[in-house]
């Protein structure tokens, strides 16, 4: 046996009813129209006036990067510390001790009990904003400014050590570069001597030169009237003669020989002269070509010296102008917001006990 299917039949929707409802919605609204604005200008005014007498709270703001300890051949920084670890010393508190005892000694008025930073890294730099909120904006930024202080204290000693490193390095070229300086001064002198010896040499050589010229037109004379003696009839005088003019003859040519071997002394001794200048001139190009290295060295260290740096300061301490709390319109708006949603569900929370009274009472 099939069983009989009950009917179902569906209430076919009707937009009408809708209408109604939200109609009674506006209506409910529109009675109690003055309970919402009242209570909701009410939250806004207490809200407005909670603000204006809470006390103001300005915010200083610093902000700070690591300094760089070294820059190796292929570029890489060695910074005093990283954003990292720098960022959780000031989240921890590793400073409030000694900021606080600070202030006891130096800072007018209240000190806090406590002080609590707001440490952030901007958007594209490599450093720290920190930020400090408080009631006395002159307190703010004393704490932030002995806090910049208290930073480069610490890391003093490891920048130090670095300058100290790179100034013996640059103490050792320089003594290298004042070794040199004095090679150069000692080879130009030499250089001085030997022109001087080549200049006397010249001296002395016109002198031996115009000596053998002498000499032998001399010995000529001499051979020359020997031999007009050998030539003419020979007697026992004429022999005498001549073997004299020989004599003399080969004293002049000895005599000739020597000098001759003294200006080709001379001769050798300046070319040797002149060979030592040009050894020593190259020598001192040599010399001259390490100073420039040594003095690019030395240059390089001391931008080595100069990009030693502490923590830097990159925005000394700042307060804002106007005060960061309480934040006045924003209180007395969401006030207001919450006060129109509690004035509203009270408007009709009242409304439903009031019809539900009405139905209990008609029934």
């Amino acid at each position: 046996m099939e069983k009989n299917q009950p009917d179902i039949q569906l209430k076919p929707y009707d937009r009408h009813e809708d209408e109604i409802e939200f109609v009674s919605y506006l209506k409910v609204l529109w009675k109690w129209k003055y309970l919402i604005l009242v209570g909701t200008l009410a939250c806004a005014l207490v809200a407005g006036i909670v603000s204006f007498n809470m006390t103001k709270i300005y915010e200083t703001n610093m902000i700070i990067a690591p300094g760089i300890l070294k820059i190796d051949e292929y570029g890489k920084r060695l910074y005093v510390d990283s954003l990292k670890n720098i960022k959780t010393m000031l989240d921890s508190g590793s400073f409030t001790d000694q900021l606080l005892a600070s202030m006891v000694k130096t800072v007018e008025g209240d000190v806090p009990r406590d002080l609590g930073f707001e440490v952030v890294q901007p958007k594209g730099l490599s450093a720290l904003q920190i930020s400090y909120n408080t009631a006395d904006r002159k307190q703010g930024l004393q704490i932030l400014s002995d806090l910049g202080n208290l930073l480069q204290k610490k890391f003093r000693t490891v920048v130090l050590y670095y300058q100290q490193e790179y100034k013996m390095q640059k103490d050792e070229e320089l003594s290298e570069l004042e070794q040199l300086a004095s090679n150069i001064s000692n080879e130009k002198a030499s250089i001085k001597n030997r022109e001087l010896e080549i200049k006397d040499g010249i001296k002395r050589l016109v002198e031996v030169e115009s000596e053998i010229d002498r000499i032998g037109e001399n010995t000529e004379f001499l051979i020359s009237e020997r031999n007009k003696f050998l030539s003419n009839k020979m007697t026992d005088d004429n022999v005498l003669s001549a073997l004299l003019y020989s004599n003399t003859i080969q004293e002049s040519i000895a005599y000739l020989n020597m000098i001759r071997k003294a200006a080709s002394h001379i001769k050798d001794g300046m070319n040797y002269a002149k060979l030592s200048i040009e050894n020593r001139k190259n020598n001192i190009k040599d010399l001259e070509s390490q100073t420039r290295l040594i003095q690019e060295k030395i240059a390089n260290i001391e931008l080595k010296i100069n990009a030693v740096q502490n923590i830097q300061i990159l925005q000394a301490p700042k307060s804002s102008l106007s005060p960061v709390k309480p934040k006045k319109k924003q209180n007395v708006l969401l006030a207001g917001m919450i006060g129109l949603f509690l004035t509203v569900f009270l408007a009709f929370f009242i409304e439903y006990i009031s019809r539900h009274k009405d139905v209990e009472g008609n029934a």
